[in-house]
């Protein structure tokens, strides 16, 4: 199975290359970068939205959800 997204629009490359791991790391980011106690730079949320993204899929593969 792929996770690529097949594009919308030819002059959108940005959809072509987004995987379903990309999209759970934007769905994560949003409440991560809210969040009044983090003090984190814009890399260490990146990161951190692709942890939890790399979470999702593990538990999207084990069946767990």
């Amino acid at each position: 199975m792929c996770n690529r997204m097949k594009p919308q629009e030819e002059s959108n490359p940005m959809a072509y290359d987004m995987t379903l791991r990309d999209q759970f790391a934007m769905a994560a980011l949003p409440a991560l970068i809210s969040d009044p106690q983090s003090v984190a730079h814009p890399i260490g949320h990146a990161r951190l939205a692709y942890e939890y993204a790399d979470a999702m899929l593990k538990a999207r593969n084990k069946g767990l959800v």
